[in-house]
């Protein structure tokens, strides 16, 4: 077959992306990049990848003239053009492709912070993946639960709660997808996680003498009103300890758990009805007590995941608001909330399931 030649109409705009590219890249600006690899550019959504320079630093391709490229075997238009696509992706990588939450113009400025673009799982590359587990480390959140940052816990299975964002920290995005049980979904769910953090993490200076501390919303404000509370407890009543606690975490448990769930939560404390027993419950759902108790159970975990110091602020709330003998009622309550979502029987963590490792693709 006669070999095309890069004079052919069909490559000249492709030559004039590919040189421009190249240039950009033998530039100081990306001295970075020209040591990676090819495929740390690749995305997801990406058709007709050259498999065959996936393996190739960038300083190699930029050195090698177009036409050889053309002279590859099995190489068509489509792969030199997803080639030239790569290559632009590299030079453009300190600018996050559109639906990774860029920065609104006024954050950067110091100006109010905004909503960061919808997020597309889609457009996460390996380049842009490194990105964010640099940020973790950088601000040390490797500890932290995955759970504690999901948007809803109804996003990841309940095995994925409690595991640790270091668990993620040394595994590429290729051998994430190839550990066993996490498929597009939950990939997706966790890359949300990451993309956030990133992105709220990056607004402020790292050597900033302020520390950044990052929570649910409803969870901060739930900490907020219990330590004002445990100052100065002779102002709480039961109303008071609706509006401040209850509410705010039954609306934290509509955000994370099913509606049957919620449900049950709101019949034991007793929220607008007297408190109910798990017998009447089971006897209403047409469950047995034991599939109530899991069900309670789960909105325990959620707490737990969600709101770490709620174990200790509702175990010292019910102690100072018995300063107050004329509202028994609130006690009463805070003890039943306590006594729901940090039972004595749960205090340590249940163990996770060991998510075992495959091999990683080969690409």
């Amino acid at each position: 077959m006669k070999q095309e030649n890069i004079s052919s109409n069909r490559f000249v705009p492709l030559v004039q992306r590919f040189e421009a590219a190249c240039t950009q890249l033998r530039s100081d600006h990306c001295n970075a990049q020209r040591d990676q690899k090819l495929v740390h550019w690749v995305l997801p959504k990406d058709l007709c990848v050259p498999n065959a320079l996936l393996g190739k630093s960038l300083a190699e391709l930029i050195k090698t003239p177009f036409d050889n490229f053309i002279r590859i075997r099995g190489f068509g238009g489509r792969k030199i053009e997803t080639l030239v696509q790569l290559l632009e992706r590299a030079v453009q990588h300190d600018r996050p492709p559109r639906g990774l939450g860029v920065l609104p113009p006024a954050v950067k400025n110091g100006g109010a912070p905004g909503r960061p673009l919808p997020f597309d799982p889609d457009q996460v590359s390996e380049a842009v993946w490194k990105q964010w587990k640099a940020t973790i480390r950088e601000y040390e959140f490797e500890g932290e639960p995955l759970g504690r940052f999901a948007q809803s816990l109804q996003e990841l299975p309940k095995v994925a709660w409690a595991q640790s964002l270091g668990f993620y920290l040394s595994r590429s995005l290729a051998e994430i997808r190839d550990l066993r049980a996490h498929g597009e979904k939950r990939v997706h769910a966790i890359l949300g996680v990451f993309h956030t953090l990133h992105d709220c993490l990056k607004r402020f200076p790292h050597d900033c003498h302020l520390n950044i501390r990052l929570e649910p919303r409803l969870i901060g404000a739930v900490e907020h009103w219990c330590q004002a509370a445990i100052l100065n407890p002779l102002a709480i009543d039961h109303h008071e300890i609706l509006r401040g606690l209850a509410t705010p975490l039954m609306k934290q448990l509509e955000i994370d758990a099913s509606p049957d769930v919620l449900s049950l939560v709101l019949g034991r404390l007793g929220i607008e009805q007297s408190p109910r027993t798990v017998r009447g419950q089971a006897r209403e759902l047409g469950v047995t007590r034991a599939r109530v108790y899991q069900m309670l159970d789960e909105a325990s975990r959620i707490m737990q995941v969600r709101w770490r110091a709620g174990d200790k602020l509702l175990r010292i709330l019910p102690t100072h608001l018995q300063q107050n003998e004329a509202n028994q009622e609130a006690v009463s309550f805070a003890l039943r909330m306590r006594d729901l979502f940090y039972p004595e029987k749960t205090l340590a963590p249940a163990p996770r399931q060991n998510i075992q490792e495959v091999s990683p693709c080969v690409l």
